[in-house]
């Protein structure tokens, strides 16, 4: 006889096959593939330690179990209670596993099987005491939040860890709670069979999918870290001499193009070695790592720290000129002075002495910049110490430049043109008044029209930009903002002595017109063609 499935019919001279999905077939495929990606995860963790498997491990046995469950010769619907139950506790597993791969707290894990055991637990007396047409409902609903709960934290995570592969199993599991939710419907639950039928192939999709995406998720952060460890000092955090020095041969590259210029610093702390012979190496580390994290707060993103050895560091400056590199050493000068370390009960002070060259016609490649700002370095040892020192002759106070206008800055659009070049011109305007001033905080009405003015070009901006409906708008906005907040900050401190104007200078110059003007503003220029352009300038 055979399953009603696999039987001929016979339509005139042609026997046709009929296929149909078994669902105990699929039941069948999930006890033999859950457990040998369990015993796969169990192989890597004997490899790695990583804790991370074993909970992913949990749930693909838990996701065995319930397959077996299925085909249990068990009264009633205790087939699906139970099923469901064990598929809840899987999915708990697998919650625990993204969330120790993140790095989140080990102590919360534990209490993570012990919710899903609890929902599980509910879901099955819900089911016993409802009527058998609605019992799967909870299960299901139980399911499908879970699997939500996974995809929030694999989409929502802040990290750059695998975030391809976590957006790909992020969305698997957000396709397996809105599937649940969908089964959840009066329709489908009147229709037992059907259900189970559609259970099993969406598992054992999910069961695939989602440890091919975990396998690429541990492949990245794996990459991730071998680029980390290969690139970066293991104690400070900071580049390597050789990641230092192929990532400045790339901005210096962009600087011989026609880029501002841009500044290094080689810094050296004083009597290291005194540190380490009185208060032990373990003192010296942990000074070493203290410096880098109060230098790394004066830097910006675009700045390049890298250690050169022992206590020796250099920072590449893009697009800073001498002045703006000098106002900067002078920062983590000051810092670096005032802030006590502490170790094992003793407060630890420490002080930088800092060399400043600036790239320009007699330094173009990187090992003259390097020499020049340690020939900087060396003559502030040899005036005391707990100072900065820039090379004469590299850099003036004031640097005679002059920003032009490039096609590069052209967006199409003639108001955000306009207003482009002409902040330009008022850029070059203070730099020559600032030549033959003595005092520049007698340019602080020229300072403050300036950034007035910058403030209503960012208001002229984010009208066009909401007219388009670019989806980047609410970001830049924000980063107008900050902008805007970091010019009237340094505006004040000039006025107070406590900044110069060659930081407001510099600020103006690379934050402004080399990061901002020309590159985060170019993503929205593609969404300006020539009809909206000219509209807007009519409006």
């Amino acid at each position: 006889m055979g399953h009603p499935s696999c039987r001929k019919r016979t339509q005139g001279d042609t026997q046709v096959i009929p296929f149909e999905i078994h669902g105990p077939s699929l039941a069948l495929s999930i006890c033999v593939v859950a457990p040998l990606l369990a015993i796969g995860n169990l192989i890597v963790w004997r490899q790695t330690r990583d804790r991370t498997v074993l909970w992913w491990a949990a749930g693909n046995l838990f996701t065995a179990i319930a397959g077996a469950v299925v085909l249990a010769p068990l009264p009633g619907d205790g087939n699906d209670v139970a099923a469901y139950a064990l598929m809840a506790l899987a999915l708990c597993g697998f919650w625990a596993g993204v969330r120790c791969f993140q790095r989140k707290p080990m102590d919360q894990m534990p209490l993570t099987f012990l919710a899903g055991l609890g929902v599980a637990l509910a879901a099955v007396i819900l089911a016993v005491s409802l009527p058998r047409a609605e019992g799967a409902l909870p299960s299901l609903m139980v399911i499908a939040g879970l699997s939500a709960v996974c995809s929030r934290e694999l989409l929502g995570q802040q990290s750059n860890v695998a975030r391809a592969a976590s957006r790909f199993v992020g969305i698997l599991f957000g396709f397996n709670a809105l599937f649940f939710v969908a089964l959840a419907y009066p329709a489908s639950v009147a229709q037992p069979g059907l259900v189970r039928l559609a259970v099993a192939a969406e598992t054992l999709i999910l069961l695939i999918g989602w440890n091919f995406g975990v396998v690429m998720m541990a492949m990245q952060r794996y990459l991730d870290m071998a680029i980390q460890l290969a690139t970066h000092d293991d104690l400070t955090g900071a580049l390597t001499r050789r990641a230092f020095g192929e990532h400045a041969r790339q901005q210096l590259l962009l600087a011989a193009r026609g880029s501002p210029p841009p500044s290094m610093l080689a810094l050296d702390l004083d009597h290291f070695k005194r540190i380490n012979d009185t208060h032990g190496h373990a003192a010296g580390d942990a000074v070493l790592v203290e410096f880098v994290r109060i230098a790394g707060t004066c830097l910006r993103r675009s700045d390049l720290l890298g250690r050169i050895g022992g206590e020796e560091f250099a920072v590449l400056l893009p697009l800073t000129t001498g002045a703006g590199a000098l106002a900067l050493a002078e920062r983590i000068r000051e810092e670096v002075a005032a802030t006590p370390i502490l170790h094992r009960g003793a407060s630890l002070r420490v002080t930088v002495s800092i060399g400043v060259a600036e790239f320009g016609r007699h330094l173009r490649d990187l090992d003259g910049l390097m020499n020049a700002a340690d020939t900087a370095l060396y003559r502030a040892k040899h005036r005391g110490r707990n100072c900065v020192e820039l090379l004469p002759g590299t850099t003036s106070a004031f640097p005679t430049i002059r920003l032009d206008w490039d096609g590069r800055y052209a967006s199409g659009h003639p108001v955000i043109d306009a207003e482009h070049e002409y902040l330009i011109c008022m850029i070059n305007k203070l730099i020559a008044k600032a030549q033959t001033e003595d005092d520049v905080r007698n340019l602080h009405g020229d300072l403050k029209a300036t950034l007035h003015w910058l403030d209503r070009h960012f208001s002229h901006e984010e009208a066009i930009l909401s007219g388009i409906g670019w989806t980047g708008a609410e970001n830049h906005v924000d980063q107008h903002r900050q902008l805007s907040a970091r010019g009237n900050e340094l505006l004040a401190g000039i006025v107070d002595g406590k900044r110069s104007f060659a930081e407001l200078l510099d600020f103006m110059i690379r934050d402004v017109i080399g990061i901002h003007l020309a590159q985060h503003d170019t993503a929205y220029f593609p969404l300006l063609p020539a009809e909206a352009a000219h509209s807007g300038a009519n409006a």
